[in-house]
């Protein structure tokens, strides 16, 4: 078995090879690259537009660096971090697993290939979810279309290294997680015909993979229809865990029962914000809500259309209902604002059972429904889709990263206002950096990360319980992180472990000892079993076919009309152990008394010169060797050699 990972912790892509097939598990994106860009500004009037170029080189990428803020900034269509599909043969991937909506970003990559013949699994809700992030992207980046010239983006790239170190970058190209290979975003052809190829499953339910490997989704617990992937054979059991959480959230919470006895468990997607606890974040957020408003301020979220928005919501207006500020207006302005609200709302299975109950009784899971009806949460696709814009408001759209969608407008409109707020809750991007080129801004920001996924606590407790055999994880994990290396409580902690890191390839130990075969019922029927020996063993011998039809195997009786007198089965089969002396003895009783017998740590030799003949044995294996005569030499030694053994 080897593990391939074309990932890192945080953004998982690993091809697993095992059993003769190849299986990919998660095709994430690295969208943290478009920090090193320039916005893009649906206005036109914007200061981004006519950002002043960077002049401090000489290069052939004249004109695709600018200077803003004392930050280069690249002014040109963003690229995004793909896995490194180079390093792998896709013709070879015989099927994708995906985990969750986050981790689905990078399949148009790969199914848009033309060498790309597998098939690709995933639950429900990670399909449509994932397809609400991917076409939003896509909007987004498609609404700012930049000028011919600067649709190439590519020169900068090569200049990066002979850059002075200390210019300031938002975000280190050269520390990308996917080391430079990257790309532009897809079409939404490529993303319609990429789900095209998804085949759905639901929890618990059990996959075929070639008959060789059973794969089964289970609950993680992190997102709607967020799982993790357990792989069995007929003796063994890998497992890949990512992207999991343990608290009680709105979707269904984690399976752990169906991970223990694993042989492989590989771990990865683990806190991106282990220093901040989500419950402490939560609140931090709700009071700089009601501080802002009370100052007369908007706040402004910048979120995905789906996930943490939906808890969001909820929190904030029975904590804004408890404080007296209950009518001020939620805004939600994203592509698929509408589409991500009411699909919410029809997800009883993929829900927590609380909001299970809800659903029976019957009442809308989420109160963001009650919200839309009351008026009192406004969705629309852009910003200039609503009628009057009340303020103050708290308002939730444009991307986390601040680089597209009307987010890039409210910033320039709502920054120089000090009662106004900006609240980041993903963990995925630095707000300092995501801020960079819009500086100086006068309204306050605050970072309160709300990452659900396991904790470094979390995921010891969990390794533990489930005891497996060997854990691969990424070597990050291993060790306490740079900015806090006195946190060894920041550490994954367990005896048998094998550490990853992004590129690498391990290979894994997984002895294979057993494989089940299924008798067919006509052969079933001629067996006779008989009582073997004292102690009562009862047992009988077969002769049949192995039939291995779509990796399947399968006892059955032989054809007959093949059968000649070298091929058709004996009536009694011989078994069991030869002794030495016993071979020695008859030999010299059918004429053979040159045989010499020379023992060796595992078995004995016999050499009969006369003849040219040489007998090996070992504990499992016998071979005669005759390099003379016409073959009746070899055929009488192996006569001999089944008389020395007992006749069943």
């Amino acid at each position: 078995m080897k593990y391939y990972n074309l990932g890192t912790c945080s953004k998982p892509c690993g091809i697993l090879k095992w059993r003769g097939l190849t299986i990919m598990l998660d095709c994430s994106l690295d969208i943290s690259t478009v920090l090193n860009y320039l916005p893009l500004p649906l206005a036109g009037n914007s200061k981004f537009t006519s950002a002043p170029h960077f002049q401090n080189y000489k290069s052939s990428a004249e004109g695709e660096l600018c200077e803003l803020n004392n930050v280069i900034l690249v002014d040109s269509t963003p690229l995004f971090g793909v896995p490194y599909e180079s390093s792998i043969d896709i013709s070879e991937i015989d099927v994708i697993l995906v985990s969750n909506s986050s981790s689905i970003l990078a399949l148009p990559f790969f199914t848009e290939n033309p060498d790309f013949h597998g098939t690709v699994y995933a639950t429900e809700p990670t399909v449509n979810v994932g397809r609400f992030f991917m076409e939003e992207l896509v909007e987004f980046v498609q609404a700012v279309p930049k000028p011919k010239a600067a649709k190439s983006a590519g020169k900068w790239e090569n200049v990066f290294k002979q850059l002075d170190p200390s210019l300031n970058f938002p975000c280190k190209i050269g520390d990308s997680c996917f080391n430079r290979n990257l790309k532009e975003i897809y079409s939404k052809k490529a993303i319609s015909d990429a789900l095209l190829r998804v085949r759905i499953v639901g929890f618990n339910e059990n996959t075929d993979i070639f008959g060789k490997v059973e794969a089964t989704a289970v609950s993680s617990g992190f997102s709607l229809g967020s799982c993790n992937w357990i792989l069995k054979s007929e003796s063994q059991k890998v497992v890949y865990v990512t992207s999991s959480s343990t608290l009680t959230t709105h979707p269904s919470p984690m399976e752990q029962s169906s991970l223990k006895d694993a042989n492989i468990f590989i771990l990865t997607g683990l806190t991106r914000a282990a220093l901040h606890n989500p419950d402490a974040m939560m609140g931090e957020i709700c009071m700089a809500v009601v501080h802002t408003l009370r100052n007369g301020g908007n706040v402004l979220f910048p979120c995905y259309p789906s996930g943490i928005i939906y808890d969001l919501f909820e929190c904030l207006t029975n904590h804004l209902e408890a404080h007296g500020y209950g009518t001020y207006p939620f805004y939600f302005i994203s592509p698929h604002a509408e589409t991500s609200l009411a699909y919410s709302n029809i997800l009883a299975e993929w829900l927590s059972n609380n909001k299970q109950r809800k659903v029976y009784l019957p009442e809308d899971p989420f109160p963001h429904a009650q919200l839309v009806k009351d008026g009192r949460l406004r969705h629309c696709k852009a910003l200039n889709g609503i009628p009057e814009l009340r303020q103050p408001c708290v308002l939730f759209g444009g991307h986390p990263s601040l680089r597209f969608g009307d987010i890039t407008h409210l910033l320039e409109t709502w920054g120089s206002n000090a009662n106004n707020s900006i609240i980041f809750t993903e963990a995925e991007f630095p707000y300092l950096e995501c801020l960079a080129p819009f500086q100086p801004l006068a309204m306050k920001a605050f970072y309160c990360p709300i990452d659900t996924s396991l904790n470094f606590h979390q995921a010891n407790k969990l390794i533990k319980d489930l005891k497996p055999d060997m854990l691969i994880t990424h070597e990050e994990y291993l060790a306490s992180p740079r900015a806090f290396p006195h946190r060894v409580d920041l550490v994954l902690d367990y005896p048998a472990v094998q550490k990853l890191s992004t590129g690498s390839v391990i290979n894994l130990k997984l002895k294979r000892s057993v494989a089940t075969a299924v008798m067919d019922p006509i052969l079933a029927s001629e067996v006779e079993p008989v009582v073997r020996d004292e102690s009562g063993t009862i047992a009988s011998t077969i002769t049949a076919t192995l039939d291995t039809t779509n990796n399947k195997y399968k006892l059955v009786k032989p054809s007959m009309d093949l059968c000649d007198p070298w091929k058709c089965p004996p009536s009694k089969y011989a078994w069991g152990s030869l002794d030495s002396s016993i071979v020695m003895q008859k030999l010299l009783q059918e004429g053979f008394t040159q045989a010499k017998i020379q023992h060796n740590a595992t078995g004995f030799i016999i050499t009969i010169p006369s003849d040219n003949a040489t007998v090996t044995v070992e504990p499992n294996s016998t071979h005669i060797v005759c390099t003379g005569g016409d073959g009746a030499a070899r055929l009488k030694l192996r006569r001999i050699l089944i008389s020395c053994l007992t006749e069943f």
